[in-house]
């Protein structure tokens, strides 16, 4: 069951919602939650001067966290912090979770316009993979989900696609499939 916990935003706006598991919210509902610059809730312990995050406290109940070790929030909603929403994992695979960057005119991750065309590319280990170009944006879009998925696996973040593109994945160029059918080896 998903119970809620305040958490601070600006001083004279109501607070926002973190959500938690029922299991957790005894403890996680004694601090004062309040929203970081980042986006995440957290708080200060007594004691100590740096805040810890509320998906760290969570995950830190059920696994000793060392400070190298990154914690996901994998459907990047970063005030949901249910348990089975967060997973331990390196900071590559936390950067494959990433969605696009706000300043893409596209709002398109792995997409850029050139000329009249729309380029795909993804990059893995500093290997740069161009994934064909693209007469429609959302074709784009389709070749960067599907490598990304061959690529990144469970990690993988993709970009929304209109109804009808789905099937469309014979027409993606043939570097795209080979990618997805090798699994980017």
């Amino acid at each position: 069951m998903v119970k809620y916990v305040p958490v601070k935003y600006k001083r004279g706006e109501p607070d926002l919602l973190a959500k938690v598991d029922n299991e957790n919210f005894g403890y996680i509902s004694e601090h004062e939650w309040m929203l970081s610059p980042s986006g995440y809730a957290w708080t200060f312990m007594i004691g100590s001067p740096t805040p810890i995050t509320m998906h760290r406290m969570v995950v830190g109940v059920y696994h000793s966290l060392q400070p190298s070790q990154i914690v996901d929030h994998a459907f990047n909603d970063r005030l949901d912090n249910q348990f089975a929403h967060l997973r331990i994992c390196t900071m590559q695979e936390n950067n494959f979770n990433r969605t696009v960057q706000r300043n893409n005119k596209l709002k398109l991750k792995g997409v850029y316009q050139r000329n009249e065309k729309f380029r795909a590319t993804i990059r893995l280990n500093g290997v740069f993979y161009h994934l064909g170009d693209y007469t429609d944006k959302f074709m784009a879009a389709l070749a960067y989900n599907t490598a990304a998925t061959a690529l990144f696996g469970d990690y993988a973040w993709h970009n929304h696609i209109p109804a009808g593109y789905a099937d469309s994945t014979h027409l993606l160029s043939p570097a795209v499939m080979k990618l997805a059918w090798v699994g980017g080896e």
